[in-house]
């Protein structure tokens, strides 16, 4: 079990260097999907080991998440509007993005500080170090059926997602794309630590994960540009 856990760990906190050096639009969406997978190996964790600390750590990550999003959409929504012909004036509508990219990135820098990344990985190292000890005085069927019931839960939330589903409501659609990209995350997670749990398919969440997420975008980019317009 430790090999999975140090991997994901030991990558988030590469990413994470990364998208502090220059919060490109690739090093944060690395940092983004990296955080997920970690958080998914937390969620395991603390399904195996009832430990308040890792739902603080759970917290800590969702914070750091959700201060770089709003600099992804930016870098997503100027990408979608070059090639866009509902923009307009596409020039000042890319000026208008720009100068709110720069005080996004100063926000995302500011959350990715070396003494932050340091004492997350401080912390994952004591917080791992107990479940794993703890985990070895478990019967491992027990582990494997708590994972399970975890990952049909979440099974559940996606197929009623998927029943729900409307393309005209973007709250619907927000829910289906959260849904699917959990499960995937925690199947993906689920399926290092304990191989042939789960018979789900990956490669169709992420499929249905990146649909919902074109969608998502190009919903967003028009509310954007909207609210440009209205403003002008």
């Amino acid at each position: 079990m430790d090999g999975p856990i140090e991997s994901v760990c030991a990558d988030l906190e590469q990413v994470w260097k990364q998208a502090r050096r220059g919060a490109s639009e690739k090093a944060i969406h690395n940092l983004r999907v990296s955080i997920r997978k970690m958080d998914a190996m937390l969620e395991i964790l603390h399904a195996l080991n009832d430990d308040s600390d890792i739902q603080k750590l759970r917290r800590r990550l969702k914070k750091v998440k959700r201060a770089v999003g709003p600099l992804r959409d930016i870098d997503v929504q100027i990408r979608l509007a070059l090639g866009s012909k509902s923009v307009g004036d596409t020039r000042k509508f890319i000026l208008h993005m720009r100068s709110k990219k720069a005080k996004e990135r100063k926000v995302a820098l500011k959350v990715l500080n070396v003494a932050d990344r340091k004492k997350f990985s401080k912390e994952h190292r004591r917080i791992r170090k107990r479940a794993l000890a703890d985990l070895r005085k478990s019967d491992v069927a027990t582990a494997r059926k708590s994972v399970r019931m975890l990952i049909q839960a979440a099974q559940q939330e996606f197929k009623l997602a998927q029943k729900d589903f409307r393309s005209d409501d973007a709250k619907k659609l927000h829910a289906l794309r959260i849904a699917a990209r959990k499960l995937r995350f925690l199947v993906e997670a689920a399926s290092s630590i304990f191989p042939r749990l789960s018979n789900i398919s990956q490669t169709a969440l992420r499929e249905c994960q990146s649909k919902m997420g074109e969608l998502r975008d190009r919903q967003l980019l028009h509310k954007t540009i909207t609210e440009w317009r209205e403003d002008e």
